[in-house]
């Protein structure tokens, strides 16, 4: 399986980001554990997958979905929010200031 990505770090985390229409469409927790293990795969954290609002959103400017490297789906982590905004503004307009991201969190 070839999953594209960035590796981005963040206070001593690192990430793997991959565009959400470019991952594959199921099993993401077992895609997760496999791309962030650190002696069979790339390595990281955690992997995170992006994706642009949908076409006439105006609340937020992107979202994110985390799965931890053992492939749990995260809650919510500061860190890894901060990547792919750095990331974003890095390859689309490094004079925005603000940034908001919707942060896809499991159900209960």
């Amino acid at each position: 399986m070839r999953i594209p990505f960035t590796k981005a770090h963040g206070a001593g985390n690192d990430f793997l980001l991959t565009w959400m229409k470019d991952a594959p469409r199921e099993n993401h927790a077992e895609a997760a554990r496999a791309i962030c293990e650190r002696h069979t795969g790339i390595g990281a954290d955690g992997w995170i997958l992006v994706s642009q609002p949908p076409a006439g959103e105006k609340t937020y400017d992107g979202a994110i979905q985390l799965f931890n490297s053992h492939g749990s789906l995260a809650e919510l982590s500061g860190t890894a929010t901060r990547c792919p905004v750095r990331h974003d503004r890095r390859r689309r307009q490094p004079a925005v200031r603000d940034s908001r991201v919707r942060f896809r969190v499991p159900m209960a």
